[in-house]
Order: structure tokens, then C-alpha cells, then sequence
């Protein structure tokens, strides 16, 4: 149940990486972790 949002999270955090590189790859990262 956590994990669907927190894909979501990411999804956005991704999304927002076309913008805000930094926050692209922390996104990544903690997703690939």
C-alpha cells in the first residue's frame, strides 16, 4: 500500500528532474536504493 504512493512520489520527482536536475537524480537514487 506505502509503495504505490511512493512510486507516485518519485514519478514527480522525476518528472520534475526535466527542471530541477539535483532533485532528478536524488529522486533516482533513492528509488534504485
Amino acid at each position: 500500500a506505502v509503495q504505490g504512493p511512493r512510486v507516485l512520489l518519485y514519478d514527480v520527482l522525476g518528472a520534475l528532474g526535466s527542471r530541477l536536475p539535483n532533485l532528478g537524480v536524488l529522486g533516482r537514487a533513492e528509488y534504485l536504493s
